[in-house]
C-alpha cells in the first residue's frame, strides 16, 4: 500500500463544457502520455462495464446514441464490455455498437435503485469479473464518451489510479 501523502487529487473544469467535472487522481503531477501505440497494440486491457435496469432511456441510448460514438473512438471499440442488465439483451443494437466477441452479458433481479448499483459491483467483486483489465470503466448506457483523448491520456499514465466524473457539478472536496 502506498502512502495517502503521496498522492493528490485534482479537479478538472472544463469550462466550455460545463456539464461535468473530472477527479484525477493522481501519485503525482506528471503529464499523461498519449495512449494511441498501447490501445492499437492491444496492451491496455479495458472493460466498459456498463450496468442498467433495462429502462426505455437506456436502451434508446444503446440504440440511437452508442452507434455514433463506438464508430468513431477507439477506446470504445477496442475495450471489452460487460453489460449488466435486468432485461434480455437485444443482440442487434449490441451487434451495431460493440464487436459481439467482446461483449458479456450478466442479467440480475433488480433489488431496487442504490441497492441494484452495489449488487452490480458486488458481484463483480465476487466473481472476479475485472480481474486482467488494466482499467475498468463504470457507466450506464445514458452516459458517453464523446473524446477519448483526456481519458485515454490518464488512462496510460502509471501515477493515475483512478478517474471519477462529477456529472451534477456538485462541489468536490479533495481532503476527503
Amino acid at each position: 500500500t502506498s502512502n495517502q501523502d503521496d498522492h493528490e487529487d485534482i479537479l478538472v473544469s472544463f469550462p466550455e463544457d460545463e456539464s461535468s467535472d473530472f477527479l484525477v487522481h493522481l501519485k503525482n503531477r506528471t503529464e499523461p502520455d498519449v495512449a494511441d501505440e498501447k490501445l492499437q497494440n492491444n496492451t491496455l486491457r479495458i472493460l466498459f462495464f456498463i450496468t442498467t435496469h433495462a429502462s426505455r432511456q437506456h436502451q434508446d441510448a444503446l440504440r440511437f446514441c452508442w452507434p455514433m460514438v463506438t464508430s468513431s473512438e477507439d477506446l470504445c471499440r477496442k475495450s471489452d464490455v460487460l453489460l449488466f442488465t435486468t432485461q434480455p439483451a437485444d443482440k442487434e443494437t449490441l451487434s451495431k455498437v460493440f464487436d459481439l466477441k467482446r461483449v458479456r452479458v450478466e442479467y440480475y433481479k433488480n433489488p431496487g435503485f442504490q441497492e441494484g448499483a452495489i449488487l452490480a459491483l458486488t458481484k463483480a467483486i465476487e466473481n472476479d469479473w475485472f480481474k486482467g483489465y488494466d482499467w475498468v470503466v463504470r457507466l450506464n448506457p445514458d452516459v458517453i464518451i464523446r473524446d477519448e483523448r483526456f481519458i485515454l491520456g490518464h488512462m496510460i499514465n502509471e501515477d493515475v489510479d483512478g478517474i471519477f466524473a462529477n456529472c451534477h457539478r456538485r462541489n468536490v472536496s479533495n481532503t476527503g
